[in-house]
């Protein structure tokens, strides 16, 4: 941990001696405000549309913007947008979420790559440590927070996040980037990009990171190791189309410490009342779980029975072992069409999609059941959308409903109607009313495990005994979808030629959510499990085991506002700031309980960061977040500092010094939901970077 001080220490050194060149420095930034605006998004109405026009929470984060700020996974990038609550578990594992319900597998936000959902059907969630996309390949992240399940789905419930990567004639060449940290973590990437003929480019990729244990507790390794590579064909056809193949594989070795239930100690005696000592029950694991899989995407865009149209499909196998926990083998086939026409007034949209998972689902605990092992899951879907121009140039109005049906007969209609009004260039006021659903996820419907052992007097547990909470499927193994009903507001500006604000408000209501009513309560005695009325001064109670069965009485309600500001006070400086307010309040109708989400997700976020330009080779970009108290797990508010200085040694050479978390040796941050992970401090870390470009 001290290493890293020296190194932050030059870091700081360094960024001085820059700053004093920073008055003799006359190179423009790298976008003007005015190119910023014209940004073009696809995610919204999955068409391309000037981002400051849309009718949505939307936010673009810009390749240029990702290398800048020193991330170095999806996630850490992420930190950056306005409205997402990112949180680093430890050294490899991510929470991310939007509007809240934050958590590791936080389950109402679809993420996408390349058009691929990457949004598991097995937890309803985003492993982000498989998920390391070369950050130097991506081209945009496109961020809408709020409901997008009447253009993408089911699952897009508080948000979608597209990851849209460089088209392979933007990547011809090779390029190498290798980095290494004061904690010994270590990343190699390798890029060639090619043409085959004049209509055809090429790009393969690998790359291999490793990330060493955070600081924690003794004996505790949460390290990580991982192999990744790729390719991508972008091919131009005669008739004007195009068709894009990609693929990708990965091996992942992921390691976590967990508490697990151990029902099978036994009290130790003594001499005085009450004659034993309780033990935790509960053991310490160590597991490194393994994750692995490869695709293939196949995508074309062109003109399709009089119109624009877009076919794209794909095939996804995966691999996950979670020792001591279980093993999910699944198979992924999905095929979605669109068409566009344009009708006078009206901008239509046609589609229609159909995926195909299956799985083979085996549990590796033996108080763990699966039933039934081996799933198939299918969802087929239609949507339609039109957006009518009512004035020119001035008032849109969108409408349109996505039709679901899945194995089992259950069925969905979720539609939205959203408006757009821009009275000039310079301003746009939009609205929308959705409504959205999310489909239980096969543990939720059919996985019964132990969720672990609660010790006395605490919060979680005030009672005077420990409790062992098992948390059970649905007897019938058939949950409802849960659904959301929203309400937003937004205003977006360009106050002056150097400032614009972006500005919107939300209030969603959800019903039908997961929740676990403790339905039987039984006594662990020294002759074993009893009713807890058989409890007297001879026979006392050791442990309450209280059996939770899931169901749809969970209910909640959220509203808060999300506020960002970009300034280029300089030609050669930017500012961004960003802020947002979340409040919840949630119970659970069979109990009258708040939910475990309530108080999960914090409550005040604020970012503000600084890119600098000294001349043409020196760039400065710091990130200064604050994130509020977490009250349902215990985790204070913390301030953090980043910082970057590059330097273009040449054309095709760039050297890089990067600090993260500069603030304090180690934080909190988060603490792992559903998995009793033991909760990890992250910690000050400072490396360096090369990239080559030939």
């Amino acid at each position: 941990m001290r290493r890293s001080a020296p190194a932050a220490a030059a870091m700081l050194a360094a960024v001085a001696i820059a700053a004093t060149c920073a008055r003799a420095a006359d190179s423009p930034a790298d976008l003007s405000l005015e190119d910023l605006l014209k940004t073009e998004v696809s995610t919204v109405s999955r068409k391309a549309q000037r981002q400051f026009d849309a009718a949505a929470a939307v936010y673009v984060l810009t390749g240029d913007e990702i290398l800048r700020s020193g991330a170095t996974s999806l996630p850490d990038a992420l930190r950056q947008v306005p409205g997402l609550d990112v949180a680093q578990l430890s050294s490899g594992r991510w929470a991310v979420s939007a509007r809240g319900f934050t958590g590791r597998f936080a389950n109402k936000l679809l993420v996408m790559l390349d058009g691929r959902s990457i949004y598991s059907p097995l937890y309803a969630g985003v492993l982000w440590e498989q998920e390391d996309v070369p950050l130097e390949d991506i081209d945009r992240i496109e961020v809408i927070r709020g409901a997008g399940a009447a253009v993408w789905g089911s699952n897009a419930v508080n948000g979608v996040i597209n990851i849209i990567t460089k088209k392979a004639r933007s990547t011809l060449g090779n390029e190498v980037a290798l980095a290494a940290s004061t904690r010994r973590d270590g990343s190699g990437y390798v890029r060639h990009g090619g043409e085959i003929g004049d209509s055809t480019q090429y790009r393969i990729w690998a790359s291999q990171s490793e990330h060493k244990p955070s600081y924690s507790v003794a004996g505790t390794d949460d390290g990580s190791t991982g192999r990744y590579g790729g390719f991508r064909l972008d091919s131009a056809l005669s008739g004007g189309g195009r068709v894009t193949v990609s693929g990708e594989v990965h091996d992942v070795r992921s390691g976590d410490q967990w508490w697990q239930p151990d029902l099978s100690q036994v009290p130790t005696p003594i001499a005085s009342p009450p004659f034993f000592a309780l033990p935790t029950y509960t053991r310490s694991v160590q597991a490194f779980d393994v994750l692995s899989g490869a695709n293939l995407l196949g995508h074309y865009e062109g003109r399709i029975a009089g119109g624009e149209g877009e076919i794209l499909a794909y095939y996804e196998h995966q691999r996950l072992l979670a020792p001591f926990l279980i093993e999910d083998v699944r198979d992924t086939v999905d095929l979605d069409a669109q068409s566009r026409y344009i009708l006078g007034t009206h901008d239509v949209i046609l589609g229609a999609g159909i995926r195909d998972s299956r799985d083979d689902l085996l549990p590796r605990a033996s108080a763990m059941t699966v039933v039934p092992q081996h799933g198939n899951e299918r969802l087929l879907s239609l949507f339609a959308h039109d957006e009518w121009t009512l004035v020119p140039d001035r008032f849109r109005l969108t409408g349109g409903v996505r039709l679901e049906k899945t194995t089992g007969d259950r069925t969905s209609a979720q539609p939205n109607l959203r408006f757009a009004f821009t009275p000039d260039t310079d301003r746009t006021v939009w609205g929308a009313v959705a409504h959205a659903e999310r489909i239980p996820a096969r543990a939720e419907e059919t996985i019964s495990f132990p969720v672990g052992v609660f010790q006395p007097n605490t919060q979680s547990n005030p009672g005077p005994l420990p409790v062992s909470a098992n948390a059970h499927a649905p007897a019938d193994g058939d949950l409802a979808n849960e659904v959301m009903d929203s309400a937003e507001l937004g205003y977006r500006a360009r106050i002056t030629s150097d400032l614009s604000v972006d500005v919107a408000a939300f209030s969603n209501r959800y019903r039908d959510l997961r929740a676990g009513p403790a339905s039987v309560m039984d006594c662990l005695f020294l002759t074993g499990f009893a009713p807890c009325a058989n409890a007297s001064l001879a026979n006392p109670p050791l442990l309450v085991r209280a059996n939770w069965q899931t169901a749809n009485t969970g209910v909640a309600y959220t509203h808060g506002i999300e506020l960002s500001a970009d300034w280029h006070p300089l030609d050669w400086w930017r500012l961004q700031f960003n802020y947002g307010y979340l409040r919840m309040h949630t119970f659970d109708t069979a109990s009258g309980s708040p939910l475990t989400e309530e108080g999960g997700s914090p409550r005040h976020n604020v970012g503000l960061r600084s890119s600098l330009n000294f001349g043409r080779h020196v760039q400065f970009d710091t990130r200064l977040r604050y994130v509020s108290e977490i009250p349902a797990s215990g985790v204070p508010g913390y301030t953090e500092l980043d910082a970057r200085l590059a330097w273009r040694v040449r054309r095709d050479v760039e050297l890089s010094l990067v600090g993260q978390n500069l603030l304090h040796p180690r934080h909190l941050e988060a603490v792992s939901d559903y998995l009793p992970s033991v909760p990890l401090q992250i910690s000050r870390i400072a490396f360096v970077k090369a990239r080559f470009d030939f």
